[in-house]
Parts: C-alpha cells; sequence; structure tokens
C-alpha cells in the first residue's frame, strides 16, 4: 500500500509541474515589475531598463501566463517534439537577460530551472536541444551587446569577461541538461515496474486484510515498546480502544513473557479487560524492531467450539445408529402385533403392551434424532405467522381436546409475516405446546402465547408461557442439551431439536427464567412493519 501511494504521488507531482512553472513565471514578472517601478528612478537603481522595451516584455511574457493557465503545455502535439512553450520560456529569459546588459546582471541563472523542467517534463528526449538553444541566444545577446570589435575582443578584458560569463552559463545548462534527462529516463524506465508491483503490493494487502477480518480469532502485533503495529477487527470487538499507537501498559505482561524467551512461541491463558483468553504467541525476528504476533481467543468461545463439535460429532454417530435401529424396531412391533393375537391371558397381554410402549418410545427417539438432518434441507417461506398459529392450534386441539379454551394468543399486529420453513416451524411449536401443556395447570389460562417485536432489529419475538410451576433454577442450563430429561419416559431430544432446527433458520429459541416462558425469535420479511 505504501509503494502505491509513492507513485501516486509521483504522478501527481510531475502532472503539476507545468503549474509550478507558470506559477514561477507569475513571481517573476511581479518581482521585476516592483522592482522596475519602485526603484528605477532612484540614484542607486537596482536594474538598467529601458521603460518601452521591458514594458513590451512584460506585456508579452504576462499574456504567455494567461494564455498557460488554460493550456499549460501548448505548442506541445506529443514529446516527440520539444514544447514550443519550453522554447518561450528561454527565450524571453534570455531577452530579459538582454534587455539588463548581458549575462553579468545574474538573471541568466534563470535559465537552468526552465532549462531542468522541460528537459523533465519532455522525458529527457530534447536535453541536447534545450541546452544548445539556451546557449546561442546567450552568446547572441552577449555578442551584440559588445561595441569593440571584432579584432579587440581578446585584447578587451569586458568583452573577454562576458564571453567567459556566457561560456560558464551554457556549460551549466548543458550540466543541468544532461542530469534532469539523465533521472527523467531513469524514472520512465523503473515506473512501470514500479506501477506493478503497487498493484501487487496492493492487492497483496487487501488479501491480508481479508484473511486478517476473516479470522475467529483476534490478532495484534506489537513491539517491545508495547505499541501496536496491527490489529484486525475481531481485536477491535475485544478491546474497543485499541488503536495503531503506544497502547500503555496493555499486553505490557505478555512482552515480559516474550523478552524472557525472545526466540520461542509461547501459548498462555491470561486475563485482558476482564475477558479470559487463550493466547498465542509468535515473534517475528526478521523484523526491526522485532515485533510479536498475538492470536487471542475467549475461552468461552473455544469451550463453546468444543462442545458444538461434540454435539454434531454425536449428531452424526445418532443419526447413522437411528437409521440402523429403524429395521429391527419395526420387525420388533411386527412380530408383538402377530403374537398378541394369542396372548390369552392378562400378564402375557401386560407384557405385550409393554412391548408396544416401548417400541414406541425407541420410535420417537429414531425421529428426533433423524429430524437433525433436516436442519441443512431447509425450505424457508413466507409466513404469516398469525395464520400459521391459528391452523396449527385447529391440529393442537384435535390431539389435545381437553386444551380447547385453555390457550390464549395475544398479537399486537394484524400481519406479521416470517421468513422460516414451515415445517421446522410446525415441529418447533408442536414441541413447545406439548411441555407447555403437560406441565400446566389445564385450566383456562393454562397457556398463553405472545407475539411482538424483539429488541433486536429484523425479529419477531414468540414466547410460549404455561402457568406451571416452571424449570428448576439448576436444570435451566441444561434443558437445550442432547439426552437431558426430568422424565422418566423422555428422550432429552425434543428441546434441543428444536433449538437447532430454530438457528438453522436463522433464528434462536431460549428460556426465559424472568418470565418462565420459551422465546422462539423468527426473521422477518421487514422490520419497519412491526415497530410498536
Amino acid at each position: 500500500m505504501q509503494a502505491a501511494i509513492s507513485t501516486s504521488e509521483f504522478d501527481q507531482a510531475i502532472s503539476r509541474i507545468p503549474l509550478m512553472v507558470n506559477a514561477t513565471r507569475l513571481a517573476i514578472l511581479i518581482s521585476l515589475l516592483t522592482i522596475f517601478f519602485m526603484f528605477r528612478e532612484t540614484e542607486h537603481g537596482l536594474i538598467n531598463l529601458a521603460r518601452v522595451p521591458f514594458i513590451v516584455w512584460a506585456i508579452v511574457y504576462g499574456s504567455a501566463i494567461v494564455f498557460s493557465l488554460f493550456s499549460p503545455r501548448w505548442g506541445m502535439s506529443s514529446t516527440r517534439y520539444p514544447a514550443a512553450s519550453d522554447l518561450f520560456d528561454i527565450f524571453m529569459i534570455v531577452c530579459l537577460m538582454h534587455l539588463t546588459d548581458g549575462v553579468n546582471n545574474g538573471f541568466g541563472i534563470l535559465l537552468l530551472p526552465f532549462v531542468a523542467t522541460a528537459c523533465l517534463l519532455s522525458e529527457g528526449r530534447h536535453a541536447v536541444l534545450y541546452a544548445s538553444f539556451a546557449s546561442i541566444l546567450t552568446f547572441i545577446s552577449t555578442i551584440s551587446l559588445q561595441s569593440v570589435d571584432f579584432n579587440h575582443w581578446f585584447t578587451d578584458s569586458t568583452a573577454k569577461h562576458d564571453l567567459f560569463s556566457a561560456g560558464l552559463l551554457s556549460i551549466c545548462c548543458f550540466l543541468v541538461a544532461a542530469l534532469t534527462s539523465f533521472i527523467s529516463i531513469n524514472i520512465k524506465r523503473i515506473h512501470p515496474s514500479v506501477h506493478t508491483h503497487a498493484e501487487e503490493i496492493v492487492r497483496l494487502n487487501h488479501l491480508s486484510d481479508l484473511v486478517l477480518n476473516r479470522l475467529q480469532e483476534a490478532v495484534v502485533v506489537v513491539d517491545t515498546k508495547n505499541t501496536v503495529w496491527l490489529y484486525n477487527s475481531q481485536a477491535s470487538l475485544y478491546f474497543p480502544n485499541l488503536a495503531i499507537t503506544n497502547d500503555g501498559n496493555l499486553f505490557a505482561p505478555l512482552i515480559n513473557i516474550w523478552q524472557a524467551a525472545p526466540q520461542q512461541a509461547f501459548d498462555v491463558e491470561y486475563t485482558l479487560l476482564d475477558e479470559d483468553l487463550q493466547i498465542r504467541a509468535k515473534p517475528l525476528l526478521n523484523q526491526t524492531p522485532h515485533l510479536l504476533i498475538l492470536f487471542m481467543r475467549p475461552q468461552q468461545e473455544i469451550a463453546a467450539e468444543a462442545q458444538s463439535n461434540k454435539l454434531a460429532s454425536l449428531g452424526q454417530l445418532t443419526a447413522n445408529i437411528a437409521h440402523e435401529i429403524r429395521n429391527p424396531l419395526s420387525a420388533i412391533r411386527h412380530a408383538n402385533e402377530l403374537l398378541s393375537e394369542s396372548y390369552e391371558t392378562r400378564p402375557m397381554q401386560k407384557l405385550g403392551s409393554m412391548i408396544e410402549s416401548n417400541v414406541q418410545r425407541i420410535d420417537q427417539m429414531v425421529e428426533e434424532v433423524l429430524t437433525l438432518n433436516q436442519r441443512d434441507h431447509l425450505r424457508p417461506e413466507r409466513l404469516n405467522l398469525n395464520v400459521f398459529i391459528d391452523e396449527f392450534m385447529q391440529d393442537f386441539l384435535q390431539i389435545h381436546p381437553e386444551a380447547k379454551g385453555c390457550v390464549q394468543v395475544h398479537s399486537h399486529k394484524r400481519q406479521t409475516i416470517v421468513i422460516f420453513d414451515a415445517t421446522h416451524l410446525q415441529q418447533i411449536l408442536w414441541n413447545l405446546m406439548s411441555n407447555a401443556w403437560r406441565h400446566s395447570l389445564k385450566n383456562d389460562m393454562a397457556i398463553q402465547i405472545s407475539l411482538k417485536p424483539h429488541v433486536r432489529e429484523g425479529l419477531l419475538s414468540l414466547q410460549v408461557l404455561d402457568n406451571g410451576s416452571g424449570i428448576a433454577a439448576e436444570n435451566t442450563d441444561k434443558i437445550f442439551e442432547p439426552f437431558f430429561t426430568t422424565e422418566a419416559r423422555g428422550t432429552g431430544l425434543g428441546l434441543y431439536v428444536a433449538r437447532t432446527l430454530a438457528q438453522a433458520n436463522r433464528g434462536d429459541l431460549n428460556y426465559t427464567t424472568t418470565t418462565k416462558a420459551f422465546e422462539l425469535t423468527l426473521p422477518i420479511q421487514n422490520h419497519h412493519e412491526y415497530t410498536s
């Protein structure tokens, strides 16, 4: 990124040279006009200028300045030919030198910057031409100002001095032209390479930024003075006040561990800003100054990820086992149905009923385990939640007719559109309503369903509350774990499956201890419709 900035600044600087040249012209003109009108009439006049020739020169030069505001490089079709504006500058400076009685007045030094900029802007192609043009004009001006005969040139001290000064100025013009051309040619040669490398560096910077910001770990790079050199977006979440600067003593303990063994990487568990972190540190010793990369992640996230991986592995294992159980389970059920026809005694009938009951329980567990695989096969659709709940209650009351009049639905909106898989929502609600009815007092206030906007934008809250005793405090952290149940005939998979399906649909399922209610959050189609 730094190289890209440098080449861009260089290109901008080259493009600004014509404007700078024009500013130089203006500065020269204003200075000369000031000196001419303020000091020309004094007895200690600073310059010897004839009024009319100088005013003509000033008018021509000023007109060129105004014209250059609209066309900075006028008279130039390409770098193959010298620009008329550059030749004009050299010509006008020689004219100024001529008007002030020759090369000895010091104005000839102004030729050098104009020769340099001309060579730089032409990429060094016309260096000899610009220098030769300036030298020829200088000698012509010097010779024309001499009043001695040609035979006395080498005997007249003033003439020899003027020729020497003109020759010295010409040599300087050639040296400046040669040096500027050399620099310009080399810049032109390396410039494409610099641009190519700059683009590569920009791409690498974008790639590294993308990779760093995609990491789940917080990444911070510090030096021995506890100065932060680099950090990713995850680090800014853990440390909101982090900046590319000296950050006090935040990472000082880790730097002390590093300095005790500068060559070695280390892992450590440490608490920073009340956050328990697992930290991996890697020194970069090929940098000046030496740097230390810190990879940090909260212990809570690591434990949650480990638990998630364990549950994923467990789900895959149980799903495979469930498939294998189904065939022998069907055989057992079929055999029990055939044997039940020959059960004559009450003990035999009771044993047959026990077999059927346990087969149903195992079959329910198999169905719930197999449901876990459905989270990867989503069919989200637009659902009017009020209509969906009305249809769901009709199905629920057919299975539990005794619950008629015992369920109340509270909704503040006529139309509540959510994006959810209808089959998954049916299964989640069935689990929540079955549990609520089973643990309620089964009176007219047994179950209450509430629909309202969630505190987070883009979500809708569906709460299911029963008037039972609620969940024991010691079990609230375990109810969503697989195979956890407090009932003798429960499978312990209902709530786990329900939360898994909710999260697969970009929602969630939680238990609120304050209200003793299960809260299902669902993504809505247009959250502006549901703000209260």
